[in-house]
């Protein structure tokens, strides 16, 4: 997003739909490359907070639409009965070496991202969305001084919206210690905390 959004001056001469998809491309060749040295298949787990509510939406339609049908077949997502997304897994390369799969902090930890980062005692978001921002004139690079203020706040936050993403790092590194050591859990097998664990996080 950092990318797309510095050199957002692309966007009118390419369109919105070609820069989101050379996105998704840099994202996914970036994933493959960690198992360029590996001599078999390996799980990566990635963790996204309410992925059910919003990011799985995107990741599905990008998985379901570009990859082969090999890959396809290998393209697997739990769904609960709100039609949410619960976790969603694939298999890709050639062989299929890269295993993925998302799964939702949110449904282990179901706090807010800043309040998971104050229980595990790191820091949290550093920053809020706008909703003045879900406007795509804000790429109009010819646009008034107004649209070009909040565009540059837009980059701004999407550059500092990593550091959103090392606290849910850093706060689930903290749980997986945690709860291994004292309940033997990997949470990156899970799905949800067992009860007498999630009475546990509970009374933090």
């Amino acid at each position: 997003v950092k990318h797309m959004l510095i050199n957002h001056e692309s966007i009118p001469s390419l369109g919105i739909d070609v820069c989101v998809n050379n996105l998704w491309t840099e994202f996914m060749v970036s994933l493959m490359g960690l198992n360029e040295n590996l001599k078999h298949s390996v799980k990566h787990t990635v963790f996204v907070h309410n992925l059910g509510g919003f990011d799985a939406i995107f990741l599905y339609k990008y998985l379901a639409t570009s990859i082969n049908d090999t890959e396809r077949d290998n393209l697997n997502s739990i769904i609960d009965g709100s039609n949410k997304f619960i976790s969603l897994s694939c298999k890709i390369g050639d062989p299929l070496m890269l295993q993925l799969e998302f799964k939702d902090s949110y449904r282990i930890f179901p706090v807010s991202l800043n309040d998971l980062a104050g229980i595990f005692g790191v820091a949290g978001k550093t920053s809020e969305y706008a909703v003045e921002w879900n406007n795509f004139n804000l790429f109009d690079i010819n646009g008034d001084k107004l649209a070009t203020l909040m565009r540059d706040q837009f980059i701004d936050y999407a550059i500092l919206i990593n550091g959103d993403s090392v606290s849910l790092y850093e706060a689930l590194v903290k749980a997986q210690e945690l709860y291994f050591t004292k309940y033997n859990v990997d949470i990156t097998t899970i799905l949800s905390l067992p009860s007498p664990i999630n009475d546990s996080f509970e009374n933090f």
